[in-house]
């Protein structure tokens, strides 16, 4: 895999962002009228891949698939084994996981580009996930 600079990284990230809005306003229309399981779902996870490194909305996310937003958090984690927090959780977690094995970036910038606010939860929430800090991951990863 080749590793690309900082600034490669962010258009790539940026570019896969845009892509991922645009398909889910393609099924959004469908989603509003069909309200299908499948679509309903391909929404909710685009939605988090595509905010993750923000501060996604329940609300908003509720809005785009026709719920509210406590019928919202009920049906993901009824349907989809997790609601909307640890979903957004997991999406954060891989992606800093990726970042850790491929870039040679700070821990604490990985922290900050996934959507943390600080390091200290991101670290708790790494170890918990993962067994060990990232530091121990990413030289566990380069050996």
């Amino acid at each position: 895999m080749r590793n690309y600079d900082t600034k490669q990284q962010a258009d790539i990230r940026q570019m896969s962002a845009c892509f991922i809005l645009l398909h889910l306003q393609s099924i959004m229309n469908n989603v509003k009228t069909k309200n299908s399981t499948e679509e309903r779902q391909a929404v909710i996870k685009a939605y988090i891949q595509s905010r993750y490194n923000r501060e996604p909305s329940l609300s908003e996310l509720a809005s785009m698939v026709g719920m509210t937003a406590e019928s919202l958090s009920r049906y993901m984690s009824c349907k989809m084994g997790m609601p909307f927090s640890k979903w957004l959780i997991r999406q954060r977690l891989s992606a800093a996981e990726q970042e850790l094995r491929v870039t040679g970036l700070a821990i604490s910038e990985i922290c900050y580009r996934c959507g943390y606010s600080t390091l200290s939860n991101f670290n708790r929430q790494f170890k918990s996930a993962y067994g060990c800090t990232p530091t121990e991951y990413r030289m566990k990863a380069k050996d």
